[in-house]
């Protein structure tokens, strides 16, 4: 069985990761990021931990709520 992660999990990876450094920076907690997107606090922790990948919608209110554009990450 092949471990590897595909070229567009690997990019959802390194999104996700840059996401929760830039909601660290800004102090915000799982339970506040999720408060201002109306994303379960679950899901974000899941979406953190590489468990599941946020659709693009949700990606969009994740960025809008840390108040960054897609491109810069």
């Amino acid at each position: 069985m092949n471990n590897q992660l595909s070229f567009a999990d690997q990019k959802s990876v390194e999104l996700l990761l840059k996401l929760s450094e830039i909601r660290k920076e800004k102090k915000i907690t799982q339970k506040e990021l999720a408060h201002l997107t109306g994303i379960p606090q679950n899901k974000i922790s899941n979406y953190e931990n590489f468990r599941i990948f946020p659709k693009l919608d949700t990606l969009l209110k994740l960025t809008s709520a840390l108040d960054v554009k897609i491109s810069i990450i």
